[in-house]
């Protein structure tokens, strides 16, 4: 009966190497940001434009619309109104009537316009052109 105790407390260990072992390899499923980019001072996150999805690195104090604007390949049409600035195309996308442009931060919706949004490092930016709901 020891022998066969020893075996199970054996196997038990084992399975619990593996289990152990394929978990600390396992790669773990991040939320995809775009690809890394190695420069001389730090990793950063590479920006990437399309027609209809802008993504960019935040920076310790600036603003969100300062950095879409220093993008490089990225123009930016802005209406300036009391409440803030109106994002009315980005490179010459110009949302109908049903769509506007949409300003995500870390993922989540922004609460507040682009100009007023202060960025800091490791902020992910990201302008969707997005349907309007229809709440009616």
């Amino acid at each position: 009966m020891k022998n066969y105790q020893k075996q199970i407390i054996l196997a038990v260990i084992l399975v619990g190497l593996v289990v152990g072992i394929t978990y600390a390899v396992k790669p773990r499923q991040l939320p995809f940001y775009g690809e890394l980019v190695q420069t001389n001072e730090r990793i950063r996150h590479n920006p990437v434009v399309l027609s209809d999805y802008i993504r960019y690195p935040g920076e310790d104090g600036k603003n969100a619309l300062e950095l879409l604007r220093s993008q490089q390949g990225v123009t930016a049409e802005v209406k300036q109104y009391d409440f803030g600035a109106f994002i009315e195309s980005i490179n010459g996308a110009r949302p109908d009537d049903k769509h506007f442009w949409k300003l995500y931060v870390n993922g989540q919706a922004s609460q507040v316009g682009a100009d007023q949004l202060v960025t800091k490092r490791g902020d992910i930016l990201e302008w969707v052109l997005e349907e309007i709901e229809d709440n009616s």
